[in-house]
């Protein structure tokens, strides 16, 4: 018997992840042996158990963390495993009237509001609407993806929202948003 774990790519782009295995069955005949395999989607099991440990992670990290660039730089490393993130921008409105700041994590140079793409620059100004803690998935595909990544709007902080880049546009699922 074998057995093993690995990731799949889905056709929609999103990755899976899935328990292989192998059984051989002893036939009783001149045929000789058989063999029986499973594959069995773990993907909700392991979104699980990577949540827990990242929010942990998270936690501990973000007690000590002394600015935000270093917090949004925890926040890069630990979802660029769990959910594949390219980059992290923050943005906070601090002055009425006055362009927003803009903190990245993931890119080598700092930039300002202006530096910032349109596409992003709009979406961010949309999110001062949202109510705190809204999550949604951006993307330019349509309705159903695949997204270029999420937008969250954080509470307590003042105005503040969260790009949250995907490595490559994919399905946003529940687990993703959870996660956020």
């Amino acid at each position: 018997s074998i057995q093993a774990e690995t990731q799949i790519r889905h056709s929609d782009g999103r990755l899976t992840w899935t328990e292989v295995s192998i059984n051989s069955v002893t036939a009783g005949g001149a045929d000789g042996d058989a063999y029986v395999g499973t594959i069995r989607d773990v993907t909700a099991a392991k979104a699980s158990a990577a949540r827990e440990s990242a929010v942990v992670r998270l936690a501990t990290a973000v007690g000590i963390a002394t600015s935000v660039a270093e917090v949004l730089d925890i926040v890069l490393e630990e979802l660029r495993a769990a959910i594949d993130l390219s980059r992290v921008v923050a943005v906070m409105w601090t002055k009425s009237g006055a362009d927003p700041e803009v903190q990245v994590a993931g890119s080598p140079e700092p930039i300002s509001w202006g530096d910032l793409d349109p596409f992003l620059q709009a979406r961010f100004t949309e999110t001062r609407d949202w109510p705190p803690l809204s999550v949604q998935a951006i993307g330019t595909a349509g309705p159903s993806g695949p997204w270029l990544g999420i937008m969250a709007v954080l509470s307590g902080v003042g105005p503040t929202a969260l790009w949250l880049e995907n490595a490559e546009p994919r399905v946003i699922g529940g687990d993703d948003r959870l996660l956020v």
